[in-house]
């Protein structure tokens, strides 16, 4: 699920994210193809199209002239669902989808929706590790602004069980040739990660 704020701050991006999540929905009922590939091009066009929402990295590595969609091999999404951190403390769940395979999900016990997030990408990028060859390139999807830009440094992280979190991630990440972006909640929805995260909890 998606989440907005900054550890501590106010939900300054909701707003924002909520007139593209409403942009985005299908104007019709009728059922749309969940190919991987199709899903990552419409979220990269939406957060292209995005004003006001500091996305960093997301930004750079989708508005430069040589991105290209079909350059990776695996395209991957996920998504976590836990508690707010001012809430009584749940089972939260992960959910992640590597090209077009079935998405995968778990549990995480008692966790907030940061930790559950980030509990998803740590799981697809082991996930990975036993599929990919040196140098193959992947695109990771989030819906979590938070996780993203903290994952590619461009927030700090002031909470030390975040901080060990984004340590795993990154260091899960340093012989991937990989590329993790935000893009919108409707995309982790018609990717199914986005209930697979939930129905497990």
């Amino acid at each position: 699920m998606t989440e907005l704020v900054q550890e501590g701050s106010g939900n300054s991006f909701g707003a924002g994210v909520a007139r593209l999540e409403r942009a985005s929905k299908p104007k019709s009922k009728a059922k749309e193809s969940l190919d991987i590939k199709e899903l990552a091009a419409k979220g990269v066009a939406i957060t292209k199209a995005a004003d006001n929402l500091h996305l960093g990295p997301s930004k750079s590595i989708i508005s430069n002239p040589n991105f290209d969609i079909n350059y990776y091999k695996f395209i991957c999404c996920c998504d976590g669902s836990g508690s707010s951190p001012r809430a009584e403390i749940v089972n939260g769940g992960y959910g992640y989808r590597i090209n077009n395979e079935e998405p995968q999900s778990g549990s995480v016990p008692e966790a907030t929706n940061n930790v559950a997030e980030y509990t998803s990408l740590i799981e697809l990028l082991k996930a990975l590790g036993n599929k990919v060859e040196p140098g193959d390139p992947i695109l990771i999807m989030m819906d979590s602004i938070l996780v993203v830009n903290q994952v590619n440094d461009s927030w700090g992280t002031k909470y030390k069980h975040l901080a060990d979190l984004k340590g795993e991630a990154q260091s899960l990440m340093l012989d991937l040739n990989a590329h993790l972006i935000w893009v919108p909640r409707i995309i982790m929805v018609k990717s199914s990660v986005d209930g697979a995260a939930y129905d497990i909890r």
